[in-house]
């Protein structure tokens, strides 16, 4: 009776631990989609780049974002607000990422994290002076 216990407990174990590698060695291929956008009212040219390749899932992670005007100058003291989530299962972001201005147009986004596959969207809500725009990437894990 109790080495059929064990032999229970050890499956359930490698179960778990092959359930785990298979839903993370599925990202492998998973990266920014459309890596730089026009905000929708065509104030600015946003580009993201993650610190971590491939994006990786149910780990807390960073993106480098750029911010242009669309002639190309930097904007710099921006306030940018990030959202997100996954279309498909109507919930958010199931973390509250923070981004900080690093100079020179560029921004660092922390706390990112997606826990499951499948396609996410995250917003950039950017304001610069009087001038408020938005602009949204596409993600598939």
């Amino acid at each position: 009776m109790k080495n059929n216990y064990r032999i229970k407990h050890y499956a359930t174990r490698l179960a778990m631990v092959t359930a785990l590698y298979f839903s993370t060695a599925g990202n492998a291929t998973a990266e920014l989609r459309d890596s730089i956008e026009a905000s929708d009212g065509k104030h600015y040219r946003v580009s993201c780049v993650s610190k971590v390749t491939p994006l990786p899932l149910n780990r807390i992670h960073s993106w480098v974002i750029h911010v242009d005007t669309l002639n190309g100058t930097p904007v710099e003291n921006a306030s940018i607000s990030v959202h997100g989530g996954m279309p498909a299962h109507k919930h958010g972001l199931p973390t509250q990422p923070e981004v900080t201005e690093i100079g020179g147009g560029d921004y660092l986004l922390e706390g990112l994290k997606f826990n499951m596959s499948g396609l996410w969207h995250v917003w950039f809500d950017i304001r610069e002076k009087e001038i408020t725009d938005k602009v949204k990437f596409t993600v598939e894990l």
